[in-house]
């Protein structure tokens, strides 16, 4: 996935866009990132040890808006 979203940057000529390979839990806001951002999107951040210091990191790393997808489409599992 982080792959092809990295292509789909490259190919649509998007800059603005900055990504990180790392659990929300191993995340240091202020070391890892270049934030604050207007959105911070995270894939499959539900299933982690502590949702709420999770989503605190998330919070701490946007400016507006943070966005937590699960799957799109359809499930494995179905």
């Amino acid at each position: 996935m982080y792959t092809v979203l990295r292509e789909n940057l490259a190919t649509e000529s998007v800059s603005n866009v900055d990504t990180l390979q790392k659990l929300w839990e191993d995340v240091d806001v202020s070391a890892d990132l270049d934030g604050p951002y207007d959105i911070v999107f995270a894939r499959n951040s539900l299933n982690v040890p502590d949702i709420k210091d999770a989503i605190g990191t998330m919070i701490a790393a946007s400016s507006d808006y943070l966005a937590i997808y699960w799957f799109a489409g359809l499930t494995p599992w179905r």
